[in-house]
């Protein structure tokens, strides 16, 4: 049993289900076929070849991609970084305490208080 899938395997499917799910209107439809101005990539394309042809298709297919990464990634669609394992502790307290403000950021902005709470106590540790 496969633990993880492939980011484009599991947008394929998502938008497969998602195209099944929806009833076919005549703007879903030309949604569909509309085509990348650059490489001529649709998402009915998309759909059955589960590769996107080129960076465009990104900014081309927003609103219809962004629901399913979002999906995909549980909300975590802006990448962080890494800390190389050289670094030194400081270096990786600094960068622990830039990812917790950006939660904390978000779960303020979500209105989620009690998480919000247990990151400001987790900063104030830390520093």
């Amino acid at each position: 049993m496969q633990t993880q899938m492939p980011l484009n395997e599991l947008l394929s499917s998502l938008l497969s289900a998602a195209k099944s799910a929806q009833a076919e209107t005549p703007a879903a439809s030309l949604a569909i076929d509309r085509a990348c101005p650059v490489c001529g990539m649709t998402l009915k394309r998309f759909s059955k070849e589960s590769l996107l042809g080129c960076p465009a298709d990104y900014k081309e297919f927003e609103t219809q991609l962004m629901p399913l990464i979002d999906r995909s990634q549980a909300g975590h669609t802006q990448h962080c970084g890494k800390v190389p394992s050289r670094t030194g502790q400081q270096q990786k307290q600094q960068v622990e305490r830039i990812r917790l403000g950006r939660q904390l950021e978000e779960a303020l902005r979500k209105e989620d208080y009690e998480t919000a709470a247990q990151l400001r106590d987790q900063i104030r540790q830390q520093s």
